[in-house]
């Protein structure tokens, strides 16, 4: 396949102090399409909810490309959901 869209390495992150993602590790090239599936508490609405730029949720180590940029989590929103989000301080660019 061809160019890496999305790459995380060694993603941790939790909320309210508890850490949920031990170290995700992800790689989505253009085409591609992939299902996150695990049982109950396995952290995949975490990992959406950071991805995502929800509230609450900390990074604590770890790294997210998306186009081969390290944007904040709001600019990934925007690229997944398709929906507007608040440009104040985010660093996106208008889509």
């Amino acid at each position: 396949m061809g160019d890496i869209l999305l790459e995380i390495h060694g993603l941790k992150a939790g909320i309210d102090g508890k850490e949920i993602l031990h170290g995700v590790d992800l790689t989505i090239r253009r085409g591609e399409v992939h299902a996150i599936m695990g049982p109950n508490g396995a952290g995949k609405s975490t990992l959406g909810a950071v991805l995502t730029g929800k509230p609450h949720y900390e990074v604590t180590e770890g790294t997210i490309m998306y186009n081969g940029d390290e944007p904040g989590a709001a600019c990934l929103g925007r690229h997944f959901l398709k929906f507007p989000i608040s440009d104040r301080n985010s660093g996106c660019e208008p889509s």
